[in-house]
């Protein structure tokens, strides 16, 4: 049987409390969490205390925060953050600084984002524009309102031992076995890479665009699939073009690949420009790019 009678006595003067604790994002605090309704967490001890990693401060007295726990539960929203100190993903939620009662450490970088992470997984997004693919906040500078869109991974396929590096965008595509995706990329739907590839930082793969086993796209690579052929940009789909390429190709730095296919066992040079189809193995280079020997 919960005692709300008890914590009700707690409360007022918890809420008498006139000297407020300072805190930081990151810290983690005992709280009055107090008595609360069915499956929300409760407090222990006589003045219902439960430790708390505070995620967002928005002013001196008002945070919001996810509840933590010393024991660990067969149950995904349960997210170890230290040794016996578990994040309850579910249970996040406002409070006042008042219920602050003591501090008891600041929680590293690094796991304090991975907690964030983990939140923000749990949060719906639309399934179409722009906010689809980018977490939006609204930000005031200079007296101004803006939107800005944070880079994120949603409704991404993976196999096997597959890294990818942030910041990096990357929505409804598929990643096999072992593939490596360096920071500052953006992946597009549908668009499927093989089996140990490697994608290095600053490339742009977009839809309609097919990877082999074993490739490796160097830095700054640009795949197109539209070739503005009415003049610019087209938002017709289906006038887009798919491009495929093939096992074993390397594509070094700063290469633009037009909607073309690739064989395998290719070579193409830093900075070209690949604007027709290669059918066969070897080395190629230039605007456009050209065969200049096999392999």
């Amino acid at each position: 049987m919960k005692n709300f009678d008890e914590w009700n006595e707690v409360k007022k003067e918890v809420d008498k409390k006139e000297k407020i604790l300072k805190f930081n994002q990151r810290d983690i605090f005992f709280i009055n969490v107090g008595q609360n309704i069915g499956y929300e967490q409760n407090g222990v001890g006589d003045k219902f205390l439960r430790p708390v990693l505070i995620l967002k401060k928005f002013n001196k007295r008002f945070f919001l925060g996810v509840l933590l726990s010393s024991k660990s539960k067969n149950n995904p929203f349960y997210y170890k953050i230290g040794e016996d100190s578990f994040a309850i993903l579910s249970q996040v939620r406002t409070f006042d600084a008042k219920r602050l009662n003591y501090f008891v450490k600041r929680l590293n970088e690094n796991k304090f984002f991975e907690v964030v992470e983990k939140i923000s997984k749990l949060l719906p997004k639309r399934e179409s524009g722009l906010s689809s693919n980018f977490v939006e906040e609204s930000i005031s500078q200079n007296n101004n309102n803006f939107k800005l869109y944070n880079s994120n991974q949603r409704d991404i396929k993976v196999g096997k031992n597959v890294v990818i590096v942030n910041p990096s965008n990357l929505y409804e595509c598929f990643l096999d076995d072992n593939v490596f995706v360096g920071p500052f990329c953006e992946i597009q739907k549908g668009v499927k890479i093989g089996k140990n590839t490697r994608i290095q930082s600053h490339t742009f793969i977009c839809e309609l665009v097919t990877i082999g086993k074993n490739c490796f796209i160097g830095h700054g690579v640009m795949f197109v699939n539209d070739l503005f052929s009415e003049g610019g940009p087209s938002g017709d789909s289906s006038k887009w073009k798919e491009t495929i390429i093939k096992d074993n190709v390397s594509i070094g730095s700063n290469a633009t690949i037009l909607p073309v296919r690739i064989c395998e066992n290719v070579v193409i040079g830093a900075g070209s420009v690949v604007t027709k189809d290669i059918t066969k193995s070897g080395i190629y280079a230039g605007n456009p790019a050209k065969k200049l020997r096999d392999i």
